[in-house]
């Protein structure tokens, strides 16, 4: 079995901006600050067979840590 997380984490190398189509039973855990859901599909094949979902994922910018984040202020604080 593919490990889903271990997926998404590999994809976000990705350029900022990619898309993503995920075709499953299950929505794959994913950090909300690395990838954004633009549209959901749900599709069924034929009877008697299991529903599954369409995701499209876009990429987002590299989230900035809290130090980087903390750093940018206190400069931006001071220049003022």
């Amino acid at each position: 079995m593919v490990k889903r997380n271990v997926v998404m984490r590999a994809l976000r190398r990705l350029p900022t901006g990619a898309h993503i189509v995920w075709l499953d039973q299950v929505l794959p855990m994913y950090r909300k600050d690395f990838f954004e859901q633009e549209a959901t599909v749900g599709m069924w094949k034929s009877t008697n067979h299991r529903f599954r979902g369409i995701t499209i994922f876009r990429r987002r910018d590299a989230p900035v840590s809290a130090n980087v984040a903390a750093a940018r202020k206190k400069r931006v604080v001071s220049q003022v």
